[in-house]
């Protein structure tokens, strides 16, 4: 019988068996990455680019429409800007029917709260004002709130 022991050393009276064949060293493992990984990662970039590009391309012509809108037709655009106003604040309260607001910006709330009206104003509030019906509102867009409601004397300063 061939025994897979050749030799034994003697170390301080302990027998160490030495094996017939040289072991070979460990070899570590690279960490690159295979080639049907790096293929997914690059099919990942490129599929994520590309969304990125429609989407930059679909709001970059939505743009461009809303600029030939104003330049060839600015009284159409404050139509439809005015509408989506109403829009949003007939989904809160209920407003005259039949009329068209004349919409104003706060740009000074600090000028006009001393009439009751604009107490609560803030810079940026849209004031809609129903000449027939006799009533305006203050609108919050940045809260999409009501702030006041109410109606309108019919005087007028000249």
């Amino acid at each position: 019988m061939d025994s897979p022991v050749k030799q034994s050393k003697s170390v301080d009276g302990v027998h160490i068996p030495q094996p017939t064949q040289q072991l070979k060293p460990v070899q570590k493992r690279s960490k690159r990455v295979s080639f049907s990984n790096l293929k997914l990662i690059i099919i990942i970039i490129f599929v994520l680019l590309a969304g990125v590009t429609a989407f930059s391309i679909y709001k970059y012509n939505q743009v461009e429409k809303q600029i030939k809108l104003l330049h060839n037709n600015p009284q159409a655009a404050a139509t439809s800007s005015t509408q989506q106003l109403v829009d949003q604040v007939g989904k809160l309260v209920k407003l005259p029917s039949g009329e068209t607001p004349s919409v104003a910006i706060v740009s000074d709330a600090a000028k006009l709260n001393t009439q009751p009206f604009f107490a609560d104003a803030m810079n940026g509030d849209k004031v809609l004002i129903y000449t027939q019906a006799k009533r305006a509102v203050l609108y919050r867009p940045s809260l999409n709130r009501v702030i006041e409601y109410t109606n309108v004397s019919g005087t007028t300063s000249k």
